[in-house]
C-alpha cells in the first residue's frame, strides 16, 4: 500500500491496565490516490503504529507499507516500510 507520510510520533508509555511498557513509533500517513464514491471523496488517512526499525523518513515522502499475515491469522503486521514513487 503506497501512502504518503505526513508525520511521525515516537511512542513510550506504561499501559495502564496490562502495566506493559510500550515502545514504537505512530506514523501518520495519507493515501497517494484519491477517491471519489457517494459515501467519500478525498484522501484516506490513517494512524500506523510499528515497533519494527524504520529507515531514515522523509516527511511528504512517498513509501510502500509492506504487510505480514501468518497463515491462519485473521491479523495482518506492518513488516518493511520502503521508500518508494508515485
Amino acid at each position: 500500500m503506497k501512502v504518503i507520510l505526513k508525520g511521525v510520533q515516537l511512542v513510550d508509555f506504561v499501559d495502564t491496565e496490562s502495566g506493559r511498557s510500550i515502545k514504537g513509533t505512530k506514523l501518520h500517513v495519507v493515501s497517494v490516490d484519491q477517491e471519489n464514491t457517494s459515501r467519500f471523496t478525498g484522501y484516506r488517512t490513517a494512524q500506523v503504529f510499528t515497533n519494527i526499525k524504520l529507515p531514515d523518513l522523509v516527511i511528504d515522502s512517498v513509501y510502500e507499507l509492506v504487510y505480514f499475515q501468518p497463515l491462519g491469522s485473521n491479523r495482518s503486521y506492518l513488516s518493511e516500510i520502503i521508500p518508494s514513487k508515485i
